[in-house]
């Protein structure tokens, strides 16, 4: 008889070993996937991917401020460079004062005492808007008895003599506002001479110029000292009458307005020569448009 072949164990056929590890294993997912899945009723939000972050402007970084210094002030504005031009010795030659007159520049006029046309000269000039000073003769070195000028003072004049002279001499030439020196190289060198001079001026609101006949003059430094507005000369224009030399010293005053030494103005003397009218003429509009202002003498009081 055939024997019956044994029959292999099949995967129908589970041992109790096999079927506790796959229980334990399923046991395991589910409890696993329990707490993975949501609960009844609970809502899962979608994944949505993270937008790229923007490109980010830089930073702008505002530095620390700064304590900064106080502007300086402004600069002052550059006064113009001025002169006055002072014509002396007037009183003789009325056509030249004329002349004089005509020209288009406030030019300031001084006229001598007790001469023929003094009176009339200085009324012209009163029409013409001109400055008038009294030219005041003083004493100079080396004076001649001979050649005395009735009006002239004199060093060895008292006090109230000179305070007469002075007044006298005031009351000759109208409308005046200054007086200057005539000669005066030798009066105006002593003090004691020259106040009682002053001081008549100073009562009636005037001013003085000094001439500087003398470089030893004391006149402008008193009239400062005792409370007169006051000036000096500095540059005579025609002690070489020759045209061709006037010419060249007006051009040196223009030099002289513009530089250091003549910021507060510059003031010149001349006389009523006919080169120095016509110096004047040819000179004084070249002087005006190189920037240079002409002006009454009392502008350049101190």
């Amino acid at each position: 008889m055939a024997k019956k072949k044994r029959k292999r164990a099949g995967s129908k056929g589970r041992t109790p070993r096999g079927i506790i590890f796959i229980g334990i294993t399923l046991l395991i997912g589910g409890i696993a996937l329990l707490k993975v899945l949501p609960k009844p009723g609970e809502h899962i939000k979608p994944y949505y991917q993270a937008k790229p972050p923007a490109t980010l402007s830089p930073t702008k970084i505002t530095p620390p401020k700064k304590e900064l210094p106080p502007l300086p002030p402004p600069l002052p504005k550059t006064a113009p460079a001025r002169i006055a031009i002072l014509i002396d010795d007037l009183g003789i030659d009325e056509a030249a004062a004329q002349s004089l007159l005509q020209m288009d520049f406030p030019l300031t006029l001084s006229i001598l005492p007790s001469l023929p046309h003094s009176l009339t000269i200085a009324r012209l000039a009163k029409k013409h808007h001109r400055e008038v000073l009294l030219h005041l003769p003083m004493e100079p070195h080396g004076y001649s008895r001979n050649k005395l000028y009735p009006d002239i003072l004199l060093t060895d004049m008292d006090e109230q003599t000179l305070l007469k002279k002075t007044r006298a001499c005031l009351e000759q030439i109208p409308d005046i506002i200054g007086v200057n020196n005539h000669m005066g190289s030798k009066f105006t060198e002593y003090p004691d001479k020259m106040r009682p001079v002053l001081k008549v001026l100073k009562e009636q609101g005037l001013f003085f110029i000094d001439s500087r006949t003398s470089k030893d003059s004391v006149a402008y430094r008193l009239a400062k000292a005792m409370g007169l507005r006051a000036n000096q000369r500095q540059i005579f224009l025609d002690n070489n009458q020759t045209e061709e030399a006037i010419i060249k010293q007006i051009m040196a005053l223009g030099r002289l307005a513009k530089s250091t030494n003549g910021r507060k103005g510059v003031i010149a003397i001349a006389h009523p020569h006919p080169s120095t009218i016509s110096a004047l003429s040819k000179t004084l509009p070249k002087l005006k448009t190189s920037g240079i202002e002409i002006v009454p003498v009392s502008y350049l009081l101190d």
